[in-house]
């Protein structure tokens, strides 16, 4: 823009010159030229401004690691005579893992709406918030420029990045140990399977009709309650936690998307919890129409490289409900073994440690009632 503001000023120069030394109408009017060119191209770009419509979205809603994914930029003028050249800064933030990256893209957007598809690869699993950061419009003579507003929602979107899954990452088969007609039931909590009764207990305010056990409530004179039974045929939970390692982080990540991959094969529909980095809660994923894609698009979306579920996780909670309970993790220490032992009193438990170097602390995990594989990053 520098150089076009010279050229301009040297355009002008010349126009005065040409008036000075050749004096009529011709110089006149051209120095009158030079001198509303300029202006009315300021006017053009101030009405563009509000006139541009800009908006981003992405091709797929996941990508896998290093896999090409595709954000499609689509802008169009709401007015025909309407026209400029516009500069947009794209920000890509990783929430997962942190990393920013930004790319500028020149376009000159007209009437009849036009779309650009922009290539790009991410080296980390995450998901990747694009959002149009800045974007600039400029005059026909490159002369000025003007910023437009960004904080509109159709100028960001969200791509979930995989895991790249490595077939037999672990070593041995995961077994699920689970039949499809089990006549096993918790011992410990209350479900709906009618087939099985629980508990008999009088009547609590808020107790369904259906539940009444009606030739008990004749005999004892009052209202007694049938309390069904909870199957453990298909209750197995995975407990996730992250490290502060990027590298730890990711290897965790591919090892849960191989156990998913393994229980979909298996027709297996886990229960997964992890440390919500954003809200400082716990998150619950768990859906009878379970499907891989989704599950890391919501996971990755409210995670970050950061450890703490373990730490924050209310372990005195009612395993009862579970057949077995899974714990990916790649950041142990003596807290997190207290916790992981007073799991393991609780329910079958199997715990993946994934590190880059012997850690210290494992030797004490051999000492519990629980499966443990010790896996390279």
């Amino acid at each position: 823009m520098l150089f076009n503001r010279i050229m301009y000023f040297l355009l002008l120069f010349a126009a005065i010159i040409f008036l000075i030394f050749f004096d009529g109408y011709l110089a006149v009017f051209f120095l009158l030229l030079v001198l509303c060119m300029p202006i009315i191209s300021f006017i053009i770009m101030f009405f563009l401004r509000k006139q541009i419509v800009l908006s981003i979205l992405p091709a797929k809603e996941a990508y896998f690691k290093n896999e090409k994914a595709i954000i499609r930029l689509r802008s169009y003028t709401k007015h025909r005579f309407l026209s400029g050249k516009i500069a947009i800064r794209l920000k890509t933030t990783n929430t997962f893992t942190g990393e920013e990256s930004k790319d500028y893209i020149y376009i000159s957007p007209t009437y009849f709406p036009q779309s650009i598809d922009m290539f790009f690869s991410s080296k980390s699993c995450g998901s990747l918030l694009c959002k149009i950061d800045e974007v600039k419009i400029y005059d026909f003579l490159m002369l000025f420029s003007i910023k437009k507003k960004t904080d509109i929602k159709s100028m960001s979107c969200k791509v979930a990045i995989m895991p790249e899954f490595r077939k037999n990452a672990i070593e041995h088969k995961i077994k699920s140990g689970i039949e499809d007609e089990s006549l096993e039931y918790s011992k410990r909590v209350s479900g709906d399977d009618p087939s099985e009764i629980f508990d008999i207990r009088e009547y609590r305010e808020g107790d369904r009709i259906r539940r009444i056990h009606r030739w008990l409530s004749e005999k004892h004179d009052s209202i007694i309650i049938k309390d069904f039974g909870e199957p453990i045929a298909s209750k197995i939970l995975i407990l996730v936690d992250f490290s502060d390692s990027i590298r730890l982080s990711e290897a965790t990540l591919e090892l849960l998307y191989e156990i998913l991959q393994n229980f979909k094969d298996n027709e297996i529909k886990p229960a997964i919890k992890w440390f919500d980095a954003n809200n400082k809660h716990i998150n619950e994923y768990s859906e009878n129409d379970f499907d891989i894609q989704s599950f890391f698009a919501v996971m990755l979306e409210s995670s970050s490289c950061n450890f703490g579920l373990i730490y924050n996780y209310n372990i005195s909670e009612d395993f009862g409900k579970y057949s077995s309970v899974i714990y990916i993790g790649s950041k142990l220490d003596k807290n997190s073994i207290t916790a992981l032992y007073e799991l393991s009193n609780s329910v079958s438990t199997t715990v993946y440690e994934i590190c880059d170097m012997q850690n210290q602390h494992l030797k004490e995990l051999q000492n519990l009632p629980l499966q443990l594989y010790v896996l390279n990053a």
